[in-house]
Protein backbone atom coordinates (compact mmCIF):
# COMPACT_ATOMS: atom_id res chain seq x y z
CA UNK A 1 0.00 0.00 0.00
CA UNK A 2 2.81 2.40 0.92
CA UNK A 3 4.41 1.78 -2.54
CA UNK A 4 0.99 2.90 -3.86
CA UNK A 5 0.97 5.52 -2.60
CA UNK A 6 3.48 6.67 -3.21
CA UNK A 7 3.60 6.09 -6.76
CA UNK A 8 0.81 8.30 -7.17
CA UNK A 9 2.14 10.93 -4.65
CA UNK A 10 -0.37 10.82 -2.17
CA UNK A 11 1.33 12.97 1.25
CA UNK A 12 -1.98 11.38 3.38
CA UNK A 13 -1.93 8.23 2.24
CA UNK A 14 2.03 7.72 2.74
CA UNK A 15 1.26 9.44 6.54
CA UNK A 16 -1.61 7.49 7.00
CA UNK A 17 0.59 3.72 6.40
CA UNK A 18 3.50 5.45 8.58
CA UNK A 19 0.86 5.24 11.45
CA UNK A 20 -0.61 2.40 10.56
CA UNK A 21 2.77 0.31 11.19
CA UNK A 22 2.81 1.81 14.85
CA UNK A 23 -0.60 0.19 16.11
CA UNK A 24 -0.04 -3.19 17.10
CA UNK A 25 -3.41 -4.79 17.63
CA UNK A 26 -5.24 -5.73 14.07
CA UNK A 27 -8.52 -4.36 15.03
CA UNK A 28 -7.03 -1.22 15.64
CA UNK A 29 -5.83 -1.11 12.45
CA UNK A 30 -8.99 -1.97 11.10
CA UNK A 31 -10.59 0.82 12.79
CA UNK A 32 -8.13 2.86 11.23
CA UNK A 33 -8.58 1.98 7.83
CA UNK A 34 -12.26 1.72 8.13
CA UNK A 35 -11.62 5.84 9.03
CA UNK A 36 -9.39 6.36 6.82
CA UNK A 37 -11.83 5.63 3.87
CA UNK A 38 -15.04 7.26 5.92
CA UNK A 39 -16.65 4.16 6.83
CA UNK A 40 -17.21 6.09 10.62
CA UNK A 41 -19.87 3.93 11.98
CA UNK A 42 -18.07 0.57 11.39
CA UNK A 43 -14.63 2.08 13.06
CA UNK A 44 -16.70 3.04 15.53
CA UNK A 45 -18.28 -0.26 16.25
CA UNK A 46 -14.84 -1.45 16.16
CA UNK A 47 -13.79 0.94 18.88
CA UNK A 48 -16.77 0.13 20.66
CA UNK A 49 -15.99 -3.53 20.98
CA UNK A 50 -12.57 -3.32 21.94
CA UNK A 51 -13.92 -1.18 24.70
CA UNK A 52 -12.02 1.88 23.43
CA UNK A 53 -15.33 4.41 23.39
CA UNK A 54 -12.70 7.21 23.95
CA UNK A 55 -11.00 6.69 20.60
CA UNK A 56 -14.32 6.43 19.07
CA UNK A 57 -14.90 9.67 20.75
CA UNK A 58 -11.73 11.44 18.92
CA UNK A 59 -12.33 10.46 15.71
CA UNK A 60 -15.91 11.56 15.40
CA UNK A 61 -14.54 15.29 16.59
CA UNK A 62 -11.40 15.14 14.57
CA UNK A 63 -14.51 14.57 11.85
CA UNK A 64 -16.40 17.41 13.26
CA UNK A 65 -19.48 14.85 14.16
CA UNK A 66 -20.88 16.49 17.28
CA UNK A 67 -24.49 14.78 17.53
CA UNK A 68 -22.47 11.40 17.31
CA UNK A 69 -19.97 12.88 20.10
CA UNK A 70 -22.82 14.44 22.12
CA UNK A 71 -24.19 10.24 21.81
CA UNK A 72 -21.03 9.09 22.92
CA UNK A 73 -20.40 11.51 25.49
CA UNK A 74 -24.13 10.22 27.11
CA UNK A 75 -23.04 7.07 27.01
CA UNK A 76 -20.38 7.91 29.51
CA UNK A 77 -17.18 8.14 27.11
CA UNK A 78 -16.28 11.79 28.36
CA UNK A 79 -16.39 14.63 30.88
CA UNK A 80 -18.40 17.38 31.63
CA UNK A 81 -15.86 20.24 29.64
CA UNK A 82 -15.83 17.64 26.82
CA UNK A 83 -19.70 17.32 27.12
CA UNK A 84 -20.33 21.58 27.00
CA UNK A 85 -17.29 21.63 24.30
CA UNK A 86 -19.69 19.48 22.02
CA UNK A 87 -22.64 21.00 23.20
CA UNK A 88 -21.51 24.51 22.29
CA UNK A 89 -20.69 23.23 19.16
CA UNK A 90 -23.73 21.75 17.86
CA UNK A 91 -25.35 25.46 18.66
CA UNK A 92 -22.85 26.90 16.69
CA UNK A 93 -23.74 24.50 13.95
CA UNK A 94 -27.49 25.78 13.96
CA UNK A 95 -26.57 29.16 14.80
CA UNK A 96 -24.56 29.46 11.33
CA UNK A 97 -28.12 27.93 9.66
CA UNK A 98 -29.69 30.39 10.85
CA UNK A 99 -31.88 27.50 12.98
CA UNK A 100 -31.32 29.44 16.71
CA UNK A 101 -34.74 27.98 17.92
CA UNK A 102 -32.69 24.92 17.91
CA UNK A 103 -29.47 26.36 18.78
CA UNK A 104 -30.47 27.46 22.54
CA UNK A 105 -30.66 24.55 24.27
CA UNK A 106 -27.17 23.28 23.15
CA UNK A 107 -25.91 26.76 24.55
CA UNK A 108 -27.87 26.33 27.42
CA UNK A 109 -26.55 22.63 28.52
CA UNK A 110 -22.99 24.10 27.46
CA UNK A 111 -23.77 27.01 30.15
CA UNK A 112 -22.68 29.66 27.21
CA UNK A 113 -24.96 32.59 28.20
CA UNK A 114 -24.31 34.99 25.56
CA UNK A 115 -25.11 32.72 22.69
CA UNK A 116 -28.28 31.45 24.75
CA UNK A 117 -29.70 34.69 24.85
CA UNK A 118 -28.87 35.48 21.80
CA UNK A 119 -30.31 32.26 20.53
CA UNK A 120 -33.58 33.29 22.40
CA UNK A 121 -33.06 36.59 21.51
CA UNK A 122 -33.16 35.84 17.65
CA UNK A 123 -36.08 32.85 17.98
CA UNK A 124 -38.00 35.69 19.50
CA UNK A 125 -38.33 32.64 22.34
CA UNK A 126 -39.17 36.25 24.51
CA UNK A 127 -40.72 34.00 27.90
CA UNK A 128 -37.61 31.58 27.99
CA UNK A 129 -35.42 35.42 27.39
CA UNK A 130 -37.63 36.41 30.69
CA UNK A 131 -36.68 32.98 32.68
CA UNK A 132 -32.99 33.95 32.26
CA UNK A 133 -33.45 37.05 34.31
CA UNK A 134 -33.24 34.77 37.71
CA UNK A 135 -31.58 31.84 36.06
CA UNK A 136 -27.87 32.78 34.30
CA UNK A 137 -25.31 34.11 36.79
CA UNK A 138 -24.97 37.54 37.56
CA UNK A 139 -22.29 39.03 35.91
CA UNK A 140 -23.04 42.53 34.93
CA UNK A 141 -22.05 42.05 31.20
CA UNK A 142 -23.81 39.09 31.02
CA UNK A 143 -27.31 40.79 32.42
CA UNK A 144 -26.38 44.49 31.16
CA UNK A 145 -26.56 42.44 27.47
CA UNK A 146 -29.54 40.83 28.72
CA UNK A 147 -31.70 43.95 29.55
CA UNK A 148 -29.92 45.40 26.18
CA UNK A 149 -32.08 43.02 24.25
CA UNK A 150 -35.61 43.76 25.95
CA UNK A 151 -35.09 47.38 25.09
CA UNK A 152 -34.50 46.44 21.50
CA UNK A 153 -38.32 44.90 21.94
CA UNK A 154 -39.80 47.22 24.13
CA UNK A 155 -39.82 44.85 27.23
CA UNK A 156 -39.27 47.85 29.71
CA UNK A 157 -40.04 46.30 32.83
CA UNK A 158 -38.17 42.94 32.45
CA UNK A 159 -34.99 45.62 31.21
CA UNK A 160 -35.52 47.37 34.50
CA UNK A 161 -35.44 44.70 36.55
CA UNK A 162 -32.71 43.38 34.85
CA UNK A 163 -30.59 46.66 35.12
CA UNK A 164 -31.54 47.29 38.68
CA UNK A 165 -30.46 43.65 39.57
CA UNK A 166 -26.73 44.95 38.69
CA UNK A 167 -27.20 48.31 40.29
CA UNK A 168 -27.50 50.39 37.37
CA UNK A 169 -30.40 52.77 38.53
CA UNK A 170 -29.14 55.40 35.66
CA UNK A 171 -29.85 52.38 32.67
CA UNK A 172 -33.37 51.55 34.50
CA UNK A 173 -34.56 55.18 33.91
CA UNK A 174 -33.13 55.45 30.90
CA UNK A 175 -34.61 52.63 29.75
CA UNK A 176 -38.45 53.85 30.72
CA UNK A 177 -37.92 57.20 29.56
CA UNK A 178 -36.30 55.32 26.12
CA UNK A 179 -39.47 53.13 25.88
CA UNK A 180 -42.19 56.21 26.92
CA UNK A 181 -42.85 53.87 30.52
CA UNK A 182 -42.58 57.35 32.78
CA UNK A 183 -44.96 55.46 35.68
CA UNK A 184 -41.91 53.05 36.11
CA UNK A 185 -39.61 55.60 35.61
CA UNK A 186 -40.86 57.73 38.61
CA UNK A 187 -41.12 54.43 40.63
Amino acid sequence: AEKAFIKSENLHGIRFVKKLQIVDDNNKKKAEIATFYGKYDDAEQIFGMLGRKDLALDMRRKIGDYKKVIQLLGQGAGNDVETKEANKKMGDYYAEKGKWDKAGPFYGIAQDYNMLIEAYYRSEDFESLKKLITSIPEDPALLENLAGKFNSVGMCECAVEVYLKIGAVKKAIDSCILLNDWNKAVE
